[in-house]
């Protein structure tokens, strides 16, 4: 008995030392920090065909078109459909940052608004000309919490005929 509770104060002691070294111990409502999640492959329709996939990492993005598929005209509305390379930068909503845990953060009716996110490319040359046009390749990142997963909205006011979503995991 004595050496079960001797082990079990050395495994407390260690966790105490590892813990205090800074070292994150990672728990199941902890796997999803926001600054993390965003990056990664996300799956672009048009209307209910998938037309390709956009990966974020590292403030670049890239979207390669599936193969054999031929891109609908409404599509290219999409900034990064249009020019397929560049980079991006996010601003994040309120006090929702990268270190925000998904699970921890309220999400009303379901859903939480996490970041805009704007798109630039060296080919597009000047973003826009005008607010107008420039509000187009300005996005939002939205998690569902029911669904685990993220999508963008567009903060233009116009009909949707597009998905970008990507799972939480």
């Amino acid at each position: 008995m004595k050496s079960v509770r001797k082990i079990l104060l050395t495994l407390a002691f260690a966790t105490t030392v590892i813990s205090c070294a800074g070292a994150s111990v990672v728990t199941p409502s902890s796997k999803h920090p926001l600054g993390r999640l965003i990056q990664g492959t996300y799956t672009v329709s048009s209307g209910s065909e998938m037309i390709g996939h956009l990966n974020l990492g590292n403030g670049g993005y890239s979207f390669t078109v599936v193969e054999g598929i031929q891109i609908p005209p409404e599509a290219n509305r999409l900034f990064f459909v249009k020019y397929p390379e560049g980079a991006y930068s996010v601003e994040y909503y309120g006090s929702v940052g990268p270190d925000t845990l998904l699970e921890n953060l309220e999400h009303r009716a379901g859903r939480a608004v996490l970041t805009y996110i704007r798109f630039n490319s060296d080919r597009a040359g000047s973003l826009a000309d005008t607010t107008a046009e420039a509000i187009r390749y300005l996005f939002v990142i939205i998690s569902d919490k029911e669904e685990q997963g993220l999508y963008f909205a567009s903060v233009a006011a116009e009909v949707q005929e597009w998905t970008v979503t990507k799972p939480w995991d």
